[in-house]
């Protein structure tokens, strides 16, 4: 990392264009807007909380628009398909505030990664870190071509050893498939919005003419799409090893352990019969956590049952064959 990242979160002053958004997400309308919100998944906060609630924006907005103070849009896989519950975790809004990004300007197969490594740091008893994270982590960002090239699209996120599956190889259809949730009290606003320091042009925090420090709004992570994070190199977000504490260069090799002693998996042909070499053996693959299976655990117990059935089909494959 070239430098310290400066503050995501702004107040509600920015500006709205959004001419730099490539013209998929800058043009795409929410089928929910057209359909009248048949077919949306509503569960986005755990249960019994009634903090939140999903909106259907109306055909003038997109994914990219700046929505009403303290909204924000999401895609709705990440709460269907992929667990996100509200409020977000401190660490997934770490994610977000230090790229400078809104949840919606990551691609869906990035946000499941952010939740897979969480979840398998709890396992293997350790907290993610920023650092540890972008370090295993380095960025990809679409551009598209042509006459578009200086328009920016979703961001990715890349594993530089692979620990984790793909949620999905191609994720489909989610593009249309977006709204933009809601505080309705002081607990669910309190969780995106703090007070701070009011400040000039140049930094400095305001007074009032009472002598008191002037305070405004801001966002504990980006509510809509940014800019910001395109201006600086993708390289500036990424964590060298010689970054790292000593705990957490231990942390990643106890993950690339864990991960490293799962038995290899056979290919298959079409009829589910093993493929072999010239010689009869088994062809196979490395195993690598599914992040999609992980992602269906709805409970603590789940993760752990799914966690604890890896550990013992990699202890009876060792059992069996060596």
């Amino acid at each position: 990392m070239a430098e310290e990242q400066t503050i995501a979160s702004t107040s509600n002053t920015d500006g709205d264009d959004y001419a730099w958004v490539a013209d998929e997400p800058r043009t795409t309308v929410s089928k929910f807007s057209l359909n009248g919100g048949e077919g949306m998944f509503r569960t986005i906060e755990r249960s019994p909380a009634n903090d939140w609630r999903a909106c259907i924006p109306n055909t003038t907005r997109r994914i990219c628009s700046k929505y009403q103070w303290g909204s924000f849009p999401m895609y709705q896989i990440a709460f269907e398909h992929m667990g996100y519950r509200l409020p977000f975790s401190d660490f997934e809004v770490a994610v977000f505030r230090y790229l400078h990004l809104t949840p919606s300007q990551l691609h869906p197969n990035s946000l499941a990664f952010i939740r897979a490594f969480e979840m398998t740091a709890a396992y293997l008893g350790f907290m993610p870190t920023i650092p540890l994270f972008f370090h295993a982590f380095h960025l990809q960002r679409s551009r598209p071509k042509g006459d578009a090239a200086n328009k920016f699209g979703w961001v990715s996120l890349k594993q530089s050893v692979k620990l984790f599956e793909m949620f999905m190889e191609s994720v489909r259809g989610f593009k249309d498939s977006y709204y933009f949730v809601k505080p309705l009290n002081s607990v669910s606003w309190q969780s995106v919005i703090y007070q701070g320091p009011a400040k000039d042009a140049t930094g400095v925090p305001l007074v009032g003419p009472d002598g008191r420090q002037v305070l405004e709004d801001y966002s504990r992570f980006p509510l809509s799409w940014r800019r910001s994070h395109y201006q600086k190199p993708a390289s500036d977000f990424i964590y060298s090893a010689d970054e790292l504490s000593v705990e957490e260069l231990s942390n990643y090799e106890q993950m690339k352990v864990f991960v490293g002693g799962f038995p290899r998996k056979s290919y298959e042909d079409e009829q589910g019969n093993p493929v072999l070499d010239g010689t009869g053996v088994p062809v196979t693959k490395k195993t690598f956590i599914d992040t999609r299976r992980l992602l269906a655990c709805k409970s603590v117990a789940e993760m752990e049952a799914f966690f604890r059935m890896l550990v013992i089909f990699c202890f009876n494959f060792i059992v069996l064959y060596v």
